[in-house]
Order: C-alpha cells, then structure tokens, then sequence
C-alpha cells in the first residue's frame, strides 16, 4: 500500500503538545510501519487552520490524489480533525478521496 502522510498544526501551542508535527508523524509512521505500508509522500502543514480548506499543503495533495497516476493509495492522518475541523467539509474530501480512489485513515 502507498500511503501519504499528511500532518497538521495550528499553533504553535499544539506545537509544542502532543499534536506536534514529530509527534503526528512518529505514530502515523509507526502504524504504517506495522502495517507494512510504503510511505511515498509526507504532507506537512504548519500554523494552518483546518476550519477551512484555504491550505496549500492540503489543497496539493488533493490535487495529486484527483490524478489518474496518483502517487498514493491512502491518506494517512492522526486525527480525522488533522484534514478538517469542519464535519461538512470532512464528509466532502473523504467522499472526493473515496471517489478517486484513495482511503483516508486516522492512526487514532
């Protein structure tokens, strides 16, 4: 399986918790690790509010997911939140991945 990574904080304050980007990408890349899954892309995004789609990093792996020779099969995040803060938005770019054809799973 090819899995995309995709890590998120808003502030520096979830910086510095457990949300932080090494923390969000050590559990996502252990989970792939045990599920013997091939991480070919880390999305990364820093000081960005998911309450809207308005995110570089967010918008570029959707636009390669939408791809017909996409470069991942999943998207991997540690919260759902992570991709949206909003539950409408949410439903809508997991049923666009859906649809493309890439999974979207949270390690928690």
């Amino acid at each position: 399986m090819k899995v995309a990574i995709y890590v998120r904080v808003f502030s520096d304050r979830q910086a510095e918790k457990e949300l932080s980007i090494p923390a969000q990408d050590k559990t996502i890349q252990q989970y792939c690790l045990n599920k013997g899954w091939s991480i070919v892309n880390e999305y990364i995004e820093k000081g960005k509010s998911a309450k809207t789609d308005d995110r570089p990093v967010f918008k570029k792996m959707i636009a390669l997911a939408k791809r017909s020779n996409r470069p991942f099969d999943v998207v991997v995040v540690h919260e759902f939140d992570r991709c949206s803060r909003k539950s409408d938005d949410h439903v809508i770019y997991k049923a666009l991945l859906n649809q493309c054809g890439v999974k979207v799973i949270s390690v928690t």
